[in-house]
């Protein structure tokens, strides 16, 4: 089990009936979910690595609010010379 995982905290409102909305989750938790799952699967394409973060938080599908919040934590994190994006397929910068 990766150890983000691990620090993760419970929250009694996040269970899979209800999960968290995208605003009431801190950018630096996103970005830190979005991390390690380009880690796990390098080269993964930018709207898999989105599909891959909502399945993590317990979101069904990728909404207009959710994509945004997604993309600009992406963005952030292309910026920040945190991720690679090589044609669509993103990849966390060494």
């Amino acid at each position: 089990m990766c150890a983000f995982l691990l620090l993760w905290r419970y929250c009694p409102y996040d269970t899979p009936a209800h999960p968290r909305q995208a605003a009431h989750i801190a950018p630096a938790e996103r970005r830190l979910a979005l991390q390690e799952l380009a880690a796990e699967c390098p080269g993964m394409s930018r709207e898999e690595l989105l599909r891959q973060a909502c399945d993590f938080f317990g979101w069904r599908r990728l909404g207009q609010d959710i994509r945004a919040a997604l993309e600009a934590d992406v963005a952030e994190l292309c910026a920040q010379g945190v991720f690679v994006d090589a044609g669509g397929r993103i990849t966390v910068a060494r």
